[in-house]
């Protein structure tokens, strides 16, 4: 079963984010790539 992830799982999900796109990172170096995302930007969107 699935479950939303909330506010409570950012210290989780963020390192895991930045994993998932540092590949692309590294290719592009753009500055809204979500491998660069602060935790206060992550945490902003579950608001």
């Amino acid at each position: 079963m699935l479950v939303k992830a909330d506010l409570s799982n950012a210290e989780e999900l963020l390192p895991i984010q930045h994993r998932a796109f540092a590949a692309l990172y590294e290719t592009y170096q753009d500055q809204y790539n979500p491998a660069i995302e602060s935790m206060d930007y992550f945490q902003s969107r579950f608001a």
